[in-house]
């Protein structure tokens, strides 16, 4: 309820304010989580604008974050689609800046381990998947 809800109805108030304010397209940034959780992902297949995180998998194992990033993203694309909104999304694998609250967040941490040379196995398959 504290991660789901809000996650879904804010991302949905801002497309309705943009649609508001008179915008035509909105670029919605979301995040990797939203589309790499499969426990079952083949290796060869190419993550793509087709691909969504298993959200029985995410509701099952307890990934409230991750789950909130599927939901949010698919209700933005079928409200978008039904106001007539162009919406862009962007799901970066990481976001680094200033941090915004008191404790190390999920890309904080990805990062400091990076730093570290501990690359956690999202990182190495994706590393992988982009022939980096």
């Amino acid at each position: 309820k504290e991660i789901l809800d809000p996650a879904v109805k804010g991302t949905l108030n801002v497309l309705k304010a943009s649609k508001e304010a008179g915008a035509r397209r909105v670029v919605h940034v979301s995040s990797i989580l939203a589309i790499s959780m499969h426990p079952n992902w083949p290796q060869d297949r190419v993550m793509d604008e087709t691909c969504w995180s298993d959200k029985d998998f995410c509701l099952k194992d307890e990934h409230w974050y991750c789950l909130s990033k599927t939901l949010a993203e698919s209700s933005a694309l079928k409200y978008a689609q039904k106001i007539g909104l162009d919406l862009i999304s962007v799901c970066p694998t990481l976001v680094i800046g200033p941090m915004l609250q008191p404790v190390v967040n999920g890309s904080n941490r990805v990062f400091i381990q990076f730093l570290k040379g501990e690359l956690c196995d999202l990182v190495k398959r994706l590393t992988l998947e982009l022939r980096l």
